[in-house]
């Protein structure tokens, strides 16, 4: 699988961003401030010469939009939980019905 190195560089900041939204989090849901923390010391990259020009030429990319603070993931509540349970019901009863009452059906005098 090859990979442009434009794009690994754009997912790599994009995982710097997510990890530092992460440690906002974390810090907030602590009762620290993100003023507590320090922030961590970015390093500069340098581009080969062939890449400066063709990074100079694009636009670039609009910042990723803020996952919401209050946002909370859900989980099964019971009317999910219920229907799947009846559809497994309903499953194991097709698989008994078409293995030993669709013969039955089919070939009433069979031994």
């Amino acid at each position: 699988m090859s990979f442009d190195l434009n794009e690994l560089r754009a997912q790599r900041d994009k995982v710097r961003e997510h990890l530092n939204w992460l440690d906002r989090q974390i810090a907030q849901l602590e009762g620290k401030t993100p003023a507590d923390q320090s922030p961590e010391p970015t390093t500069p990259e340098v581009q080969p010469p062939a890449q400066t020009k063709q990074a100079a030429s694009e636009t670039p990319a609009p910042a990723p939009a803020e996952i919401p603070v209050d946002y909370q993931p859900g989980g099964f509540d019971g009317s999910s939980k219920l229907g799947c349970i009846l559809a497994g019901i309903v499953v194991a009863g097709l698989i008994i019905f078409l293995l030993f009452g669709l013969p039955e059906l089919l070939y009433p005098d069979a031994p």
